[in-house]
């Protein structure tokens, strides 16, 4: 590929710059980018461009197409680095209206410090149940810190085994469809950071199923949900309260069993400063048309949750007139 571009060349870049692109096409998307002149080109023309398009809505008052608020797929890995190494080289863009007035860009990743015990080596046991009502705590449906006696950890001593399902406001075994686990995240002490640019929070966790067969197929859900205002109000009428959601983002990975593994999951979502704090949601589930009968849980886990702060620059451009 030296002379040509695969012909979904334009929707793997519009997912880049949307921030919609699933984890493997990320990964596509960088492995053309280091094989392809053309492609680094294009890229740059097509990411100079996005830019121009936002400064000039800016400018003028409108206000430019928002990225999605609710995103299913994995979107920020390495053509991040591509993209500030190509940007960074000052390239003219597109010839016939714009052109970079500046190339020092600066594109960031901290570690959200106010997410608490990602590897669930603070809690000891079963966690609290029901919904968290305070910042940086664990709590959910029935689940159980596991040593590493007893698994196989992804990380650190001791991982987080999901039990079993619960359903809220139903006794019926058969009607508990998911087990699940949240941390509420405070976000204020972040806003100093959106000052300029934009931002972006995104979820980590690995996953395993231990089961050792061909199984049922379930799920496990990496979530993150954005809210401004009291946390407390969040709980008490969950999950109807996800109608508040400022913005949300999930990824799905969907296990039959057969082969343990650790496998990693991620999920973004844009930040904003309205936003005061998140919801972290973790699950193990099913389908009510994928298992009949109650759900069987207890050999599936999660570890290693992290949740991040990536910031992007925006790029400030003139226009070059004819």
């Amino acid at each position: 590929m030296k002379n040509s571009l695969p012909e979904d060349w334009g929707t793997l870049v519009d997912g880049y710059l949307l921030g919609t692109i699933r984890n493997e096409d990320s990964i596509r998307l960088e492995q053309i980018l280091a094989g392809s002149a053309a492609a680094r080109s294009d890229f740059r023309r097509r990411c100079n461009l996005e830019s121009a398009l936002r400064s000039a809505a800016a400018s003028s008052g409108a206000e430019p197409a928002p990225l999605p608020s609710t995103v299913r797929k994995d979107r920020w890995k390495a053509p991040l680095r591509w993209a500030a190494a190509i940007l960074t080289l000052g390239a003219l863009g597109s010839p016939l209206a714009w052109a970079l007035t500046t190339t020092k860009l600066v594109a960031t990743i901290s570690r959200v410090s106010s997410m608490s015990d990602g590897g669930f080596e603070k809690t000891v046991g079963m966690l609290p149940s029901g919904f968290p009502t305070r910042f940086g705590t664990w709590s959910g449906d029935p689940s159980q810190t596991a040593p590493v006696a007893d698994v196989p950890h992804s990380e650190g001593t001791r991982a987080l085994r999901l039990i079993s399902a619960f359903s809220e406001g139903s006794t019926d075994p058969a009607a508990a469809r998911s087990c699940d686990v949240f941390q509420l995240v405070d976000l204020r002490p972040l806003h100093s950071a959106l000052s300029s640019g934009e931002a972006f929070l995104e979820l980590s966790a690995d996953f395993l199923d231990e089961r050792t067969e061909a199984s049922p197929e379930i799920h496990f859900l990496c979530k993150i949900c954005l809210f401004s205002g009291d946390p407390a109000k969040i709980g008490p009428d969950w999950p109807a309260s996800l109608g508040q959601a400022l913005a949300s983002s999930a990824e799905f990975l969907f296990s039959r069993g057969q082969n343990p593994a650790w496998r990693r999951v991620h999920t973004k979502t844009l930040l904003t400063k309205n936003a005061d704090f998140a919801l972290i949601h973790l699950a193990a589930g099913c389908q009510p048309d994928r298992w009949k009968g109650p759900l069987e849980l207890g050999h599936q886990f999660v570890d290693n949750v992290s949740l991040s702060l990536r910031t992007q620059p925006v790029l400030p451009v003139r226009q070059i007139k004819p």
